[in-house]
């Protein structure tokens, strides 16, 4: 059977998915976990290449030893503040009404650009670098922006309502970033 057919490219996402989950199991990896899981599709989807433990593993460990900090600090920062935050609001801290819409903004500006960047990143790059880029393309394609919004919100709510299905959900949701970054904004169809 070929292997770029849509059954084994969703059995392929169902693997790394589950590889993606047992990397992040220490927390401070799961981002990294998703950028390998974003590259391994890649890998998939673009080169028809395998997308086993072998291929996913050599991806972590690249990126892991490239950029530490970028891919284990920075991004376990950044939930750290954001659900600490929505703890606080969730609390009912004085404001809390008013404090919840700019929480939502950042949260939903950090999973698109945070889905960007991951399906982005390769190990050479810095924070730096792939960050306000994400941040960009972020705002130049609004309409790739809000698809992986939704995919976000989707791989949360299936998560809450089926809590085994986290074991599952990174390898489609670095499918669907991985697919977005390599869709042309809409408005850039006619260019050549």
């Amino acid at each position: 059977m070929n292997r770029s057919g849509g059954f084994a490219l969703f059995a392929d996402c169902l693997l790394v998915g589950v590889l993606t989950a047992l990397a992040a199991v220490p927390v401070v990896t799961g981002y990294a976990a998703l950028v390998a899981a974003c590259a391994t599709v890649r890998d998939r989807v673009v080169d028809d290449r395998p997308a086993g433990p072998r291929t996913y593993l050599r991806h972590l460990r690249d990126l892991v030893r490239a950029r530490p900090v970028g891919l284990l600090v920075v991004p376990a920062a950044v939930a750290a503040v954001l659900a600490l935050d929505a703890l606080a609001v969730a609390s009912g801290v004085p404001g809390a009404g008013v404090l919840a819409v700019p929480l939502v903004g950042c949260v939903a500006a950090a999973v698109v650009v945070g889905l960007r960047a991951a399906a982005r990143w390769r190990p050479a790059d810095s924070v730096g670098v792939v960050v306000p880029a994400a941040a960009r393309r972020a705002t130049d394609d609004v309409r790739g922006s809000a698809l992986l919004l939704l995919a976000g919100a989707a791989a949360a709510a299936i998560v809450v309502v089926v809590p085994v299905t986290v074991l599952l959900i990174g390898g489609p949701l670095a499918l669907a970033a991985v697919a977005v970054d390599g869709a042309r904004p809409v408005g850039h169809l006619a260019d050549g």
